[in-house]
């Protein structure tokens, strides 16, 4: 997870280093949590970090946002359950100066794509996606495949895509 984690770091640019004397067993157990403490960290050194999923992740803490929401209540929204709308209320946070994050599961972003695509990527707006759960799962139904996530987002032409190994 250490080196997941720095990756994650050295990619968002934090002015922030890991304590490497802080034992492997510390540091968090689940991408969720990695992603979750990375945005604290963002926003502890970046006013102007913001977060944003819907309901049932990330106040729940499926994607690590819960984190966030405990040290930075005014700057993390609950967008309710609408993917759609998540997409788009992280486009339009950048317009006003401001650096988000969208969390969110991968098997939903897909019912965002087409605000991913013209509303974040043909705009350019700097928006970070946190795509969790982007695994395949033996027990999910065929709507939740979550194969395609890496495919359908790198080839955005505006797109950075990275995952952990």
């Amino acid at each position: 997870m250490k080196g997941q984690t720095e990756a994650l770091l050295q990619f968002l640019k934090l002015p922030y280093v890991l304590d490497q004397s802080e034992p492997a067993q510390s540091l968090p157990s689940s991408i969720s949590r990695v992603d979750g403490h990375i945005v604290i960290e963002k926003g502890k050194c970046c006013p102007s970090a913001e977060a944003a999923a819907d309901r049932r992740h990330a106040m729940g803490g499926g994607t690590g946002l819960n984190y966030f929401q405990k040290k930075f209540s005014d700057r993390c929204f609950d967008v309710g359950i609408a993917k759609q709308h998540a997409v788009n209320f992280a486009a339009g946070v950048p317009t006003e100066g401001l650096k988000p994050f969208c969390a969110i599961y991968s098997s939903f972003l897909q019912g965002g794509y087409d605000q991913v695509v013209h509303d974040v990527d043909l705009q350019k707006q700097h928006v970070r996606f946190a795509m969790d759960r982007a695994v395949l799962v033996g027990a999910d139904r065929p709507t939740r495949c979550r194969a395609f996530d890496i495919t359908y987002m790198a080839c955005l032409p505006n797109m950075v895509v990275m995952a952990p190994s």
